[in-house]
């Protein structure tokens, strides 16, 4: 039958989430034999997802804060990103789990979202070592200890009777201990 439609809201329209009604009167060309007629139905509109995107970063150094050069996702609508782990957090060496959630400033007509990426942390270069065993003469607690002459000598410490520990060159004594250094020579 020909005639038109008249709908309400009209076309291209943006509805709100939730409810909605849609209606339409469909008016016949022939209105001395029709009679127009309206009918209704009802369209639940869902908040809608944001377009999140956050790509596996480069590789950091073991030592490196994480910063805005990881933590750097992209959301196609306005909000705020909570990380975690947060900014200036020191990873350990290894694949690392970086994650986001992102909260839209409209709540109403968009979900929040989360991500994930993977950081690796490359392993701390390694560094001359040199052994440390208790002796009658006293270090100075704080100075910093120096390197051996030889740099495949390394570094161990007895706290208290306990088993060694390796310890960093360049790193300063924070237990009062009685050391006296011998470089392990190469055999």
């Amino acid at each position: 039958m020909p005639g038109g439609f008249a709908y309400n809201p009209t076309n291209a329209t943006v509805l709100s989430v939730g409810t909605n009604t849609l209606s339409v009167i469909f008016t016949p060309t022939d209105t001395v034999d029709y009679v127009s007629v309206t009918d209704s139905v009802s369209l639940v509109v869902l908040p809608a997802t944001p377009l999140l995107i956050w790509t596996n970063p480069a590789p950091v150094s073991y030592g490196t804060a994480i910063s805005s050069n990881q933590l750097n996702a992209f959301a196609n609508v306005p909000g705020s990103f909570a990380y975690n782990p947060t900014n200036g957090t020191v990873l350990n060496p290894g694949n690392n789990t970086l994650s986001v959630i992102f909260t839209p400033t409209d709540t109403v007509d968009y979900n929040s979202v989360t991500d994930t990426v993977n950081l690796l942390v490359l392993p701390p270069l390694s560094a001359p070592l040199f052994t440390m065993q208790p002796s009658t003469r006293s270090s100075v607690l704080g100075r910093v200890l120096a390197l051996p002459r030889r740099p495949r000598a390394f570094l161990r410490r007895r706290i208290n009777g306990s088993f060694p520990q390796t310890i960093q060159p360049g790193l300063t004594s924070t237990v009062p201990l009685k050391w006296i250094i011998r470089p392990i020579l190469p055999v």
